[in-house]
């Protein structure tokens, strides 16, 4: 499983380099122009935690920077609970993306460490003390491990939330995910 997971993604990741974001050829009619990644780790990007209805209001952030470091062996994961939907606990997790600027999003690549969570790309003006203080622009349910955002039509924000609403059951039969990768690609124009 995890061999086919990495050599998906680096497929994505081929395809990414050499057609844009959509990874289409543009002498077919599904192409939508080239897009450009942006570097999570450079400044003035922040990537955090997010987990606003947590006891200590974090998330594993010790491994933030696994989700976009490159390597697909390392990951920033969630804390395991006791049911799909955080024990009853909290209404979701996630990573919060602030890109220093409002900036024009055409897709987020995901690589999660496993399939079957629930995912939300939700985006604000504003960093937002809840989840619901960020408009939902895409979600996928029951995801599979490498998946794409969109907001429909490509929008611009400086905040943009990878927010976990249910996860899969992992380990010792505690349910958890993670992103192992994560990029965003800007929208060209």
């Amino acid at each position: 499983k995890y061999l086919a997971a990495e050599a998906a993604w680096e497929a994505a990741n081929a395809c990414i380099d050499c057609h844009g974001g959509y990874g289409y050829a543009e002498e077919y009619d599904v192409a939508t122009g080239k897009t450009a990644r942006i570097d999570l780790a450079a400044k003035p990007v922040v990537v955090r935690d997010f987990d606003p209805e947590g006891r200590d209001g974090a998330e594993q952030p010790a491994t933030v920077t696994n989700a976009f470091d490159g390597d697909p062996t390392t990951a920033w994961q969630t804390d395991g609970y006791g049911s799909a939907t955080f024990g009853g606990l909290k209404k979701g997790v996630g990573l919060l993306v602030d890109l220093g600027r409002p900036t024009r999003i055409a897709s987020v690549q995901v690589g999660l460490v496993a399939a079957g969570a629930d995912v939300e790309l939700r985006s604000s003006d504003s960093p937002g003390d809840t989840a619901d203080a960020f408009t939902t622009d895409d979600r996928v349910a029951n995801a599979k491990q490498v998946l794409t955002l969109t907001p429909t039509p490509a929008r611009a924000a400086r905040y943009w939330l990878i927010w976990f609403t249910s996860l899969p059951k992992g380990d010792r039969g505690r349910y958890r995910d993670g992103i192992a990768e994560l990029v965003f690609n800007r929208a060209a124009g």
